[in-house]
């Protein structure tokens, strides 16, 4: 078990070795539930696309009219959880209790240490759905929909959405660049049962961590990596090339023998398991800063 309770940032030779039953009650997860290994539904790009990207993202950052505040002020991001669950048999499922969101608030701080981003609770809603609850994580048609009804001020405001997968989706994200600000489908779409609380190895809060890193600009540490370790497939120059995810957590773990670095497996954006992940490069820092201002400037002061 790493020690999460330090700086985020952590770099070694360079790399990082880094988804209600009361109104203060913890929500019910059923013992013989378990979440498999964790899927992200975030879109896949390939490389000429993210190439195109980030032709888009250089010109945006030419023309930013705002500058990353110093380290010291942190920008504070205000989060709208949206809980949307359904009832079964007399009982809310997916229903999760303040104390859970508020506990999900403070591992994201904890995460987000040093990368210049905080974390507030702007508010919650409940909605009851049974259609939006089984399908608002596996459902691209659905997302519209929800999205769009529920959504608030999403140029100023992170939107989170909680609610169930019945393919063993974790969660998913937009990217900065994919919308207009103001558009109602930017934000994060989470599992409930990947908040604190939930069943292991992804019951930590993580997943949002994971996601979060994606609405803020940054890709898999292993995109495009599965079948060739040529390119520096998240854009990152201090993360290690990686071929493909990490399910577990092995430290020594390389699959790009070839390439400096062994696998960031304890970096958020790979697939490991909650326990494991520990933090941001200063790379990644750095691009969600520059995302930000480019793409989601009404986020800083």
């Amino acid at each position: 078990m790493h020690d999460k309770t330090q700086s985020r940032i952590n770099l070694l030779g360079g790399y990082c070795l880094a988804t209600l039953l009361g109104a203060t009650g913890m929500a019910s997860y059923a013992t013989a539930e378990e979440i498999p290994q964790m899927k992200c539904r975030t879109p896949v790009r390939n490389m000429s696309e993210k190439l195109q990207s980030e032709t888009v993202f250089n010109a945006a950052s030419r023309q930013a009219a705002k500058t990353f505040p110093p380290p010291n002020q942190p920008v504070t991001i205000p989060v709208w959880f949206h809980v949307i669950y359904k009832v079964v048999s007399g009982q809310p499922k997916g229903n999760i209790s303040n104390t859970v969101i508020a506990k999900q608030i403070t591992v994201l701080n904890n995460a987000y240490q040093g990368s210049g981003f905080q974390f507030s609770l702007a508010g919650t809603d409940r909605t009851e759905s049974a259609d939006w609850f089984d399908q608002c994580l596996d459902s691209e048609a659905l997302e519209p929909v929800y999205k769009k009804q529920l959504a608030v001020d999403p140029s100023h405001t992170l939107n989170a959405y909680t609610c169930n997968s019945g393919s063993g989706l974790l969660g998913f994200a937009t990217f900065p660049d994919m919308y207009a600000e103001s558009s109602a489908m930017h934000g994060v779409v989470l599992n409930y049962r990947s908040l604190p609380g939930g069943p292991s190895p992804y019951g930590e809060g993580d997943t949002a961590t994971h996601e979060i890193g994606h609405y803020l600009g940054l890709y898999h540490t292993f995109d495009d990596g599965q079948t060739s370790c040529a390119v520096d497939n998240d854009l990152v120059g201090d993360t290690a090339i990686e071929r493909s995810p990490n399910f577990d957590c092995p430290v020594k773990r390389d699959t790009c023998a070839n390439k400096l670095g062994k696998d960031p497996v304890t970096n958020y954006m790979d697939y490991s398991a909650d326990a494991c992940m520990t933090g941001f490069s200063i790379g990644q820092v750095k691009r969600m800063q520059a995302q930000v201002l480019a793409f989601k400037p009404s986020l800083v002061p």
